[in-house]
């Protein structure tokens, strides 16, 4: 993959590492993104209204959305974000907002055996010539790398338009996904029933403040898309909407290094709906539909970062803690239910006091 954009926007900004969606599911994760609420299927209906684009309207900002499809013409490719610019040249502030589905359609595509090239073909002895397994895995790799190598050119012309104009040192540009999306060797290498894996949910997030401010900065705290909205509204000096998310500003600047103990994701489709609870050290996955007594399905639990691809499930070996990290999943789902003030349940400690005293050796009289 060819990304020398990517990379030059990560150096000149700040990279959060620790970034994952709340849903995978494309739609609902558009959502989430629009309305700073996690928006399970369990939730009621939210009033979502036009979400952060009417709501920065309504106060005297100039927002919009432009979709940057791929195009061959070179000066064709970014002609809706250039519009987009000159519509917002005399506003004091505004938003735009560029979405490309490339990567997804990428997803897509068909993997075809005559689409191999020749040159492959002849350097393949009889001992090494690759499975059909093999074979899918090269391809499907190839056709999503060269979707992102794309991307990176689309998103080279618009930071390239943005310096033309001298604007650099005084708009924030803002790169990340919705989504993310399935390996091609999940299925076969890291079978598991739960689809909130690490590929799906731990998304991209890189912010370039003006004049690349704070350049070379990393986040490691946990961060969601629900933090977007209000961290869009504090930077546009505008009240922020009612939303699940906390403004990532300090983050930004390194005035604070910690906005949530843990992240939730949820992913809810026609039978089948699971939690996914992730905290620095661990990655709890909790099926809700079907149950586990009527699926077959029990929870998983993986230590982070080690096990980054989720291969060694130790539910069974820490039976309570996961027992506490399912009530605060519950938990967590049914505060995203009020329309009251969000207010998730605090992570359980994984040695209570009870346990930890029942640990410590009896001390005699005397002992220091």
């Amino acid at each position: 993959m060819q990304t020398p954009a990517l990379d030059r926007l990560a150096s000149q900004g700040v990279v959060f590492d620790e970034h994952f969606a709340a849903n995978p599911d494309l739609h609902s994760a558009r959502r989430i993104f629009y309305t700073g609420r996690y928006l399970f299927a369990a939730s009621p209906s939210t009033k979502e209204g036009a979400g952060i684009l009417g709501h920065l309207e309504g106060r005297g900002v100039c927002a919009q959305v432009v979709e940057i499809a791929h195009d061959p013409a070179a000066e064709n490719a970014l002609r809706a974000f250039t519009r987009a610019l000159d519509r917002v040249a005399g506003a004091e502030h505004w938003l735009i907002i560029c979405e490309s589905n490339d990567l997804l359609k990428s997803a897509t595509i068909p993997v075809e055996s005559s689409q191999r090239g020749e040159e492959e073909d002849a350097a393949e002895t009889e001992d090494e010539t690759p499975s059909d397994d093999d074979r899918e895995f090269l391809d499907r790799q190839t056709i999503i790398a060269a979707a992102v190598t794309q991307f990176d050119g689309q998103l080279n012309k618009i930071v390239k338009e943005l310096e033309r104009r001298g604007w650099q040192d005084d708009v924030h540009v803002l790169v990340t996904a919705h989504c993310g999306l399935d390996a091609p060797e999940r299925r076969t290498l890291f079978p598991a029933w739960s689809a909130l894996h690490e590929e799906r949910i731990h998304i991209p997030l890189v912010w370039r403040l003006p004049g690349g401010a704070e350049a070379g900065r990393r986040v490691l705290t946990l961060t969601q898309p629900v933090d977007l909205v209000p961290t869009l509204c504090e930077l546009l000096g505008v009240p922020s909407m009612p939303v699940h998310g906390s403004s990532l500003s300090p983050l930004l600047t390194g005035k604070t290094g910690h906005i949530r103990a843990y992240a939730c994701s949820g992913l809810f489709r026609a039978g089948a709906a699971e939690l996914a609870l992730r905290t620095p050290q661990w990655s709890f996955h909790l099926p809700l539909q079907p149950p586990a007594e009527e699926g077959g399905r029990q929870p998983l639990l993986y230590v982070k970062p080690d096990d980054r691809w989720g291969v060694n499930d130790l539910h069974q070996h820490y039976a309570d803690w996961c027992e506490r990290l399912e009530s605060c999943a519950r938990g967590f789902a049914r505060a995203t239910q009020t329309e009251d003030s969000f207010q998730p349940p605090p992570l359980p400690d994984f040695i209570t006091k009870e346990e930890q005293a029942a640990d410590e050796p009896d001390r005699k009289e005397g002992d220091t």
